[in-house]
């Protein structure tokens, strides 16, 4: 009956530590399904940051094309218009069939105040 009492004490000792051990184990459960949660929660905050960023650099880079073409277009008008400028400006040379050659050239510019209006 001795042996048997020390058995079963012997038992529910081990029970007792079982048991604690259990419940450490369970509170060990319950920390890494929380920061598993977080980790998720976190995870899925930066995807959506990296989605939004990504949508963002695609429009800065349909933005900048469109600012290239833009400025290809004007740079081309300028050449354009430069070059419109040196033929209307472009002074030809008096041929024979203009007029007498007796008759004096004469070129006026208009003054300061003339240019004005």
């Amino acid at each position: 009956s001795g042996s048997l009492e020390e058995t079963c004490s012997l038992q529910k000792n081990r029970i007792n530590m079982l048991e604690q051990q259990l419940a450490i184990a369970n509170e060990k459960q319950k920390l890494a399904d929380a920061s598993v949660s977080l980790t998720r929660t976190e995870f899925e905050e930066q995807k959506h940051l990296l989605c939004e960023l990504q949508d963002r650099l695609a429009d800065m880079e349909h933005q900048l094309c469109e600012g290239e073409l833009l400025r290809k277009k004007l740079h081309n008008t300028i050449l354009e218009l430069k070059g419109n400028i040196r033929v209307f400006c472009r002074v030809r040379p008096l041929l024979p069939d203009d007029g007498g050659r007796n008759e004096a050239t004469v070129i006026a510019y208009p003054t300061s105040t003339e240019a004005r209006g």
